[in-house]
């Protein structure tokens, strides 16, 4: 059946990341402890990769600069016309490490807006869910002594007929 191999496929995934899928008291398995800790992971794992792209820019920004360097040292001894291109290049540099720079933290801050609303979406998930549960909770109870009330007069009409 569909739903025997969805069950066995979903407890195969709980046992083969058991680290995302943490047991409560009562034996179950607490998903939602489990989305917050994916949540965390897939965080942590972005912002290091984030980190080392960022790492791996510098060095080839620096590797190129480090080059370019040398070339303007051996070229300014040509002649004092290098000194001038040699200080609009840097000021380009400089504008492009700062555009870097801004690119990095919008990209950041996007990222964190992003895992805001997501937290926030599931927290209004659990929320309702949670919601919806205690009324159906209240229904079987109003349903039950609903059941009791009617068993109770059934047993007195039956106690006055003797």
């Amino acid at each position: 059946s569909d739903y025997g191999d969805k069950l066995a496929n979903a407890s195969d995934k709980q046992s083969e990341y058991k680290q995302y899928y943490p047991v409560r008291a009562d034996g179950n398995v607490d998903e939602w402890d489990a989305l917050t800790r994916q949540q965390q992971e897939l965080y942590r794992k972005a912002q290091q990769e984030e980190k080392d792209q960022t790492s791996t820019l510098k060095k080839q920004y620096y590797n190129v600069l480090d080059r370019q360097r040398y070339e303007k040292l051996q070229e300014k001894l040509a002649g004092d016309q290098l000194k001038q291109r040699e200080l609009m290049e840097m000021k380009e540099r400089e504008k492009q490490l700062e555009k870097i720079a801004e690119m990095e933290k919008e990209q950041k801050a996007k990222y964190l807006e992003y895992m805001n609303q997501n937290y926030k979406t599931n927290l209004d998930y659990k929320r309702e869910k949670q919601k919806e549960e205690k009324e159906a909770e209240l229904e079987e109870e109003r349903e039950r002594l609903k059941r009791i009330q009617r068993d109770l007069k059934e047993e007195q009409k039956r106690n006055e007929e003797k």
